[in-house]
């Protein structure tokens, strides 16, 4: 019985001091959690990044699709002709 009664004011001793901030073993688990709170937090931040990289490259690719649409319908022989005869229209009533 008086093992019992030692090992449950033991258990009783070791729930205390786990609980106490400044033992070696809660700064250790303190650093440990703030190194991995800090990775957490630079990995936030890599994707957030990213996603504002991927962002623009779809805008750079997006403008140079409707750039490269414009030519592609710009050079067509009725939208060149059109423009020509707009073109003699403004002419002809500065004239």
């Amino acid at each position: 019985m008086r093992k019992t009664e030692r090992k449950e004011l033991q258990n009783l001793s070791h729930a205390r001091v786990s609980q106490w901030p400044n033992t070696i073993q809660a700064q250790r688990a303190r650093k440990e959690d703030e190194r991995i709170q800090k990775l957490e937090n630079d990995e936030i931040g890599r994707r957030q990044v990213d996603a504002e990289e991927e962002s623009y490259q779809q805008e750079l690719r997006q403008a140079q699709l409707d750039k490269a649409n414009k030519q592609f319908h710009d050079n067509q022989d009725m939208v060149k002709a059109l423009h020509s005869k707009m073109l003699l229209c403004d002419v002809t009533a500065e004239q």
